[in-house]
C-alpha cells in the first residue's frame, strides 16, 4: 500500500504558542467533558475510568476540529487520485501473488506433460508455453520469495516443451524477438540482484536457441535476439560488469552448438565486439578492468577461444605443420583456465 508524508516548511518552523481564546464553543466543550468525567467517576475502575475519560475526549476533539475545518487536505489532487489508483490495483491483484496461484498456473502448464510424450494439438502447445512464459517472466521471477526448486521445475518444463514442439519453439524465439520480450532481457540476464534468476533466465534461453535449431537446422530465426545480445556489449555490460557472468555462459553455450553459431556470431560483429569489450579503448595508459573485474570473464575467454578453432586457421600457417591439421570443429582445444591465462595477458598487454 501506499503512503503519502506531505512535508511542509511551516510545520517545521517552531512557533510561539499562543494563548487560546475563551469561547462559546470551548467553553461547552470543557462543561461537557466535566460532566462526562463525573459520569464516568460512578462506576468502573479508576485505570478503566481514566481510559474511557481519554476516548471520549479524543472522539470530541476530533468531532469538533471536522466542524471547525482545523484537519485540511494538503495533498494534491493528482497525487491522491494516483495513490488511489494504485491502491485499488494492488487490491485487485493480490491474488495473484500467493502460493495457491503458483501452483495452479503449474498444475495447468504441466497437465499433459505427465505422460512424456507431449501428444498435444499444436494451438494448445502455443497457448501452454505462452501462458508458462508469460508466468514465469513477469510474476514469479519478479516476487521476492521465490524458490530455487520452483524455478527449477518451470525452466525444465518449458525446456521439455519447446523441445518437443516445433510451434511453441517458434512462438518463444518470436517473442524474445518482439519489443515484449526483448524488454525482459537486460532486466533478468544482467540487472537481478539475485545470482539465481540470472542464472536460470539463462538457462532457459539456451534451451530455446537450442531446440529451434535442432527443429529448424538453421539460426536465421535466431538473428534478430542475438542482435540484440552483442548489442548490450556497448553499454549495458559494462555498466553490469559484476552480474554479467551468464550473460557471457550464454553466448559460450550458444556458440558450442556448432559451426553455423559461430559463424553467425562473426558476422553479427560479436567476435571484434568482445575484443573491443575486453581490451577497452586504444589508449594504452588506462586499464579497461580491474583483476576483480575480469574474474567474471571467464566465459569470455572461452567464447574467443571457440570461434578461433571453429575458423580454417590452415591458410595462415607459417610453418609445415600437417600432423597438426586440425579439423572444423566447434569443441575448444585450450581449456577455460587456458583461455584465461591468454585473456589476462591480452589485458595486461594493453596496458
Amino acid at each position: 500500500m501506499l503512503v503519502y508524508d506531505s512535508l511542509d516548511d511551516r510545520l517545521s518552523t517552531p512557533k510561539t504558542p499562543k494563548t487560546p481564546r475563551m469561547g462559546a464553543t470551548s467553553r461547552s466543550f470543557r462543561a461537557s467533558t466535566s460532566s462526562a468525567k463525573k459520569s464516568f467517576s460512578i462506576s468502573g475502575t479508576s485505570s478503566e475510568i481514566r481510559a474511557r475519560s481519554s476516548l471520549c475526549e479524543l472522539s470530541q476533539l476530533l468531532q469538533q476540529g471536522e466542524r471547525q475545518g482545523v484537519f485540511r487536505e494538503y495533498m494534491p489532487p493528482r497525487i491522491m487520485s494516483a495513490i488511489t489508483y494504485e491502491n485499488l490495483t494492488f487490491l485487485k491483484n493480490r491474488d495473484v501473488f500467493c502460493k495457491d496461484y503458483y501452483t495452479f498456473i503449474q498444475q495447468i502448464c504441466s497437465a499433459n506433460t505427465g505422460s512424456g510424450q507431449f501428444d498435444v494439438a499444436v494451438p494448445i502447445s502455443i497457448e501452454v508455453v505462452s501462458l508458462g512464459v508469460n508466468f514465469l517472466l513477469n510474476t514469479y521471477l519478479r516476487t521476492k520469495d521465490k524458490e530455487d526448486a520452483v524455478i527449477t521445475h518451470w525452466v525444465e518444463m518449458l525446456s521439455s516443451w519447446v523441445k518437443h514442439s516445433k510451434e511453441a519453439s517458434g512462438w518463444c524465439v518470436k517473442y524474445f524477438s518482439s519489443e515484449d520480450g526483448v524488454s525482459h532481457i537486460q532486466p533478468l540476464l544482467l540487472e537481478a540482484p539475485d545470482k539465481m534468476t540470472r542464472g536460470h533466465f539463462s538457462n532457459l534461453l539456451g534451451s530455446i536457441f537450442k531446440a529451434e535449431y535442432e527443429h529448424c537446422g538453421s539460426v536465421d530465426t535466431l538473428q534478430t535476439v542475438m542482435k540484440h545480445l552483442l548489442s548490450l556489449l556497448a553499454t549495458e555490460v559494462p555498466a553490469a560488469i559484476k552480474t554479467s557472468y551468464h550473460y557471457f555462459f550464454l553466448l559460450y553455450n550458444y556458440c558450442q552448438q556448432g559451426i553455423h553459431h559461430c559463424k553467425q556470431f562473426l558476422s553479427l560483429g560479436g567476435f571484434s565486439s568482445l575484443l573491443s569489450f575486453l581490451l577497452g579503448p586504444s589508449d594504452l595508459e588506462k586499464r579497461r578492468w580491474a583483476p576483480m573485474q575480469a574474474q567474471e570473464f571467464g566465459p569470455l575467454h572461452s567464447i574467443i577461444a571457440t570461434i578461433i578453432n571453429a575458423c580454417d586457421l590452415i591458410p595462415f600457417q607459417t610453418t609445415d605443420s600437417t600432423a597438426y591439421i586440425h579439423s572444423v570443429t566447434s569443441t575448444p582445444v585450450a581449456t577455460t583456465r587456458d583461455c584465461g591465462r591468454l585473456g589476462q595477458l591480452a589485458v595486461d598487454g594493453a596496458q
